[in-house]
């Protein structure tokens, strides 16, 4: 039975979901793991060395990830493509990660922190290998191979987890992490390797060819850009925080955060990592992208949107549950970042479906985060001035809704859908949101109200996709 565009989106959307859902699930109760175990400074310096982590994997990468995802060659020439990329990438891998490794001790002092240095030398050499997946992962995306994406990521990340907790018992401290990633890599590429080859997808050679590459960095050069302002947007408050404020400081910014955004990164991130292929494969058929688009939007509203209540109103109770009491401070902030995680999804998925639509796309996406950039840095500085972490996390939560405003509109010009439609998405998640706040303010086991509406958010959320699916 040949698979429709509705069908194929949502199969590909539950394999992804299985694969960031279950990914951020161990990513999740990892980072628990260690935040009773290490310290608040030790997480500012790993903020701090994933900020130099993301920038030196955003040069490596060019933004060509995805022209080779939506290239129109086929047979040889897209072969060569593959190749030319792939050296492409390890030359710049190893270029960078020799740099990354030369300057880290540098790097350290400009923070004051000297054990910066040794977590920077493993990341040199995640550097490399991560320029060795990039290739293969858009290979295997390309083609629409989300199982396989699925189980080698899962793996993977059951081998970070693994070596983190158990690394750091040892007392290796901090730098348990560092070396988890570079064990998951290296896990990571010899799986996606392997299935390229053994079906046939990609035949690696060494070879380049400037014809190749003209059209993959034209277009990347783009996606380069977004990629670029997108890590001023997420992380550049971490590096005002670590270096105007202090270590610990950045430590517990970053742990409210991460509490605060990580249901809007990983639903943007499962529907995004969907959206972009199927969507850019499909942008002449305007209805189809229309309907999926806002059933893809409201099933994900009734996960996001209760969660996001609950960690607005009851802070105090979270952080208690979740963390030890070291971390107390984090729930004065996380209000703030919790609505600022929801504007992010917003933000992701719009822009992922505003960039299917080809160059015009991530040009548009490029100007508006060069809007939020050009407001961030000035912005964070009188915000804390103002009100410390508080008034950083304001200032966030405000440039993320700018950034969602501009993205959302564009998106919906583009597939020409009336403004209503939006209001009508949050109408039944705006009720269950309401019963997730009475349930957990009257049931005084916090943990057994958060597995109430659990079950419940999974009900409601299959029956809307069942309703939709089936619908004649």
């Amino acid at each position: 039975m040949k698979e429709t565009f509705s069908t194929g989106v949502l199969s590909n959307i539950a394999w992804a979901a299985l694969s960031h859902g279950f990914g951020h699930l161990i990513r999740f109760f990892t980072r628990i793991l260690l935040l009773r175990i290490l310290l608040p400074e030790d997480f500012g310096m790993l903020a701090i060395a994933t900020f130099v982590f993301s920038t030196a994997t955003l040069f490596q990468g060019l933004g060509i990830q995805g022209p080779l995802i939506t290239s129109k060659y086929v047979g040889e020439p897209l072969n060569r493509l593959f190749n030319s990329a792939n050296l492409l990438q390890l030359v710049f891998s190893i270029i960078i990660g020799v740099l990354v490794y030369k300057l880290s001790s540098r790097i350290s002092i400009f923070f004051g922190v000297v054990p910066l240095t040794d977590i920077l030398h493993v990341f040199s050499f995640c550097i490399v290998l991560n320029g060795l997946v990039l290739v293969p992962t858009s290979i295997l995306s390309r083609y629409r191979a989300f199982k396989i994406l699925t189980l080698s990521e899962i793996f993977s990340l059951i081998v970070y987890g693994i070596s983190a907790i158990f690394l750091s018992q040892k007392g290796y401290g901090v730098i348990s992490v560092a070396y988890a990633q570079l064990y998951s890599l290296i896990a990571y590429w010899i799986i996606i390797f392997y299935s390229c080859i053994k079906l046939k997808y990609w035949k690696p050679l060494v070879e380049i060819q400037r014809e190749s590459l003209k059209p993959l960095l034209s277009f990347g050069a783009f996606v380069f850009t977004n990629q670029a302002l997108a890590i001023c947007l997420t992380q550049g408050d971490n590096i005002f925080v670590g270096k105007i404020a202090s270590i610990e400081q950045l430590g517990i910014y970053t742990t409210a955060y991460f509490l605060g955004t990580i249901i809007g990164t990983t639903v943007g991130g499962i529907v995004g990592r969907v959206i972009y292929p199927f969507f850019s494969q499909n942008t002449d058929n305007k209805s189809e992208l229309q309907k999926n688009y806002i059933l893809i939007f409201k099933a994900s509203l009734f996960i996001i949107l209760p969660i996001t209540c609950i960690l607005v109103f009851f802070p105090a109770q979270i952080v208690s549950l979740v963390l030890s009491d070291k971390w107390k401070d984090c729930a004065g902030i996380l209000p703030w970042l919790s609505v600022c995680g929801f504007f992010r999804f917003w933000n992701m998925i719009a822009s992922f479906g505003i960039e299917s639509f080809g160059m015009s796309g991530a040009v548009f996406t490029a100007k508006v985060k060069t809007i939020q950039t050009i407001l961030l840095l000035p912005s964070l500085y009188f915000g804390y001035q103002y009100s410390g972490l508080t008034g950083i996390s304001f200032v966030v939560t405000i440039i993320m809704f700018l950034g969602a405003l501009l993205t959302v509109r564009k998106m919906y010009q583009n597939f020409h859908m009336p403004l209503f439609s939006i209001f009508k998405s949050f109408s039944e998640p705006f009720l269950l949101s309401l019963v997730a706040i009475i349930t957990f303010y009257i049931i005084s086991n916090k943990v057994l109200a958060l597995i109430l509406l659990t079950f419940l958010g999974i009900i409601v959320l299959l029956r809307t996709l069942n309703l939709s699916l089936f619908k004649k």
